[in-house]
């Protein structure tokens, strides 16, 4: 019982600091994609086309 609670707890408490890192985490996989991806989208929209 007492895991579940300062689970929910941190759940609760830093929703926050998450975010940012969350974001950062985002921003890295698109540049990723970005690197490689310009070449997906034209293939993706040709084959939607």
């Amino acid at each position: 019982m007492p895991y579940d609670k300062t689970l929910g707890t941190l759940s609760y408490k830093n929703p926050t600091p998450a975010l940012p890192i969350l974001l950062a985490d985002l921003i890295k996989l698109f540049s990723s994609i970005a690197d490689f991806g310009s070449y997906a989208w034209i293939i993706f929209w040709l084959l939607l086309c």
